[in-house]
């Protein structure tokens, strides 16, 4: 997706300390808000001349915390290629303010190539799909953004890390952006935070019971209106998941599988590492 050039807001002089004056609004992402924002829209930073995505939190959302955890959440995150990147944010959270007055923004940078949902879409009406290449690359790179939510940097494993939870993670919630240098696929990008918790959030009772997946507080929380067989269902596939995500990432740093391509096809490598997963899978099936 491309646009042109970023305009300048006339009134950016007159509100230099206001980050959203720094931004100007180019088109809506969604055509309505989400169950917990207040929009999403794709904005020009007046002072870089890139895109951002600038997300809009409720009043509800500040009143109760919830915009601040947010960003916390976010600003902890920052600096991991597979994670988001916070460019800014703004929250007017001033105690003389009436509650339909405070406001909070988010910006964070822009995916040109858009969610994996989008693709997924524009190459199921084409009758195309995904290449098993790009297959991997995508569930490595969100092993990898699981795995640092998880842990926290590799190179500083003695430093303390406030374990993130994201509650979230769906192909509208996975976003492709330009390839890195040296790569031929696209960054892989875990985004919108909204519904994640921590450790920290757990701690200081932001969350009825620890995040762990036999328990009520796992569930987002756009599921608790849901039946008790339904969420039961969410759980078991979550658990799936990401216990499946684990499998799979070992196996694949122990066999290379990235790089055994060839004019031939996948070698025989790969053909084991199928069996693997297969039988990897298939245990933890019963285990669940």
């Amino acid at each position: 997706m491309a646009f042109g050039p970023v305009p300048v807001p006339a009134d950016l002089g007159c509100h230099p300390n206001s980050p959203r004056y720094r931004f100007e609004t180019v088109m809506p992402i969604t055509d309505r808000p989400g169950e917990n924002n207040g929009g999403i829209f794709v904005v020009g930073d007046v002072a870089t001349g890139e895109y951002c995505v600038e997300k809009r939190l409720t009043p509800a959302d500040i009143a109760d915390g919830h915009a601040q955890r947010e960003i916390d959440i976010i600003s902890q995150l920052s600096g991991h290629p597979n994670i988001i990147q916070l460019v800014d944010y703004e929250i007017e959270d001033d105690a003389q303010l009436q509650e339909c007055d405070r406001s909070a923004r988010t910006w964070t940078e822009f995916c040109e190539y858009g969610s994996l949902r989008n693709t997924v879409d524009f190459l199921h009406a084409g009758d195309a799909r995904l290449s098993e290449a790009l297959l991997w690359h995508i569930l490595g790179s969100l092993a990898e953004a699981v795995r640092y939510m998880q842990q926290g940097p590799k190179d500083y494993p003695f430093l303390p890390w406030n374990t993130v939870c994201h509650r979230d993670i769906h192909l509208g919630n996975v976003f492709l952006a330009s390839e890195p240098a040296g790569s031929n696929f696209p960054r892989v990008v875990l985004g919108d935070f909204g519904l994640s918790t921590t450790v920290a959030h757990t701690l200081l009772g932001y969350n009825k019971e620890w995040v762990v997946s036999w328990f009520e507080g796992f569930l987002r929380p756009q599921s608790s209106r849901r039946t008790i067989k339904s969420q039961m269902s969410i759980r078991l596939g979550l658990s799936s998941i990401v216990l499946c995500m684990g499998s799979i990432r070992r196996i694949l740093a122990s066999l290379r599988v990235w790089c055994m391509e060839s004019a031939d096809g996948w070698s025989t490598k790969y053909g084991c590492a199928s069996c693997n997963l297969k039988l990897h899978i298939r245990t933890l099936s019963w285990r669940l």
